[in-house]
């Protein structure tokens, strides 16, 4: 629901959206499915929240292989899967960290 809303709200901006994949908390086949649909689509900005550092390792070594990484690709990542080792451990370029706060009430059923 969340990637769907955001989608929404980037097209009221005029951004355009190559594509929007969800995956669950610790499915790898899902977030290799996820990654290579962004892969596939030809996007070079990448938004990824992502809660668990075990997802961001799966979600940054796929994009690696699809060579997503490096230079021409910018990734705008939830810092609360980042790690210091996920950093040094890969040749990941452009990739900036935002950090989501948690909403409560009204505002909160939109995102669920």
């Amino acid at each position: 629901a969340f990637a769907q809303d955001a989608a929404r709200a980037a097209s009221s901006l005029e951004i355009s959206v190559a594509v929007s994949v969800e995956f669950g908390l610790g499915d790898q086949p899902g977030i290799e499915f996820a990654v290579r649909q962004i892969a596939d689509s030809g996007a070079r900005i990448t938004l990824c929240i992502a809660y668990a550092a075990g997802d961001i390792s799966i979600i940054a070594a796929v994009a690696e292989q699809h060579g997503m990484l490096g230079s021409g690709h910018a990734w705008i990542v939830s810092e609360e899967g980042i790690t210091p080792e996920l950093f040094s451990a890969s040749q990941i370029t452009g990739w900036f960290t935002v950090s989501i706060n948690l909403l409560l009430g009204e505002r909160a059923a939109r995102f669920q």
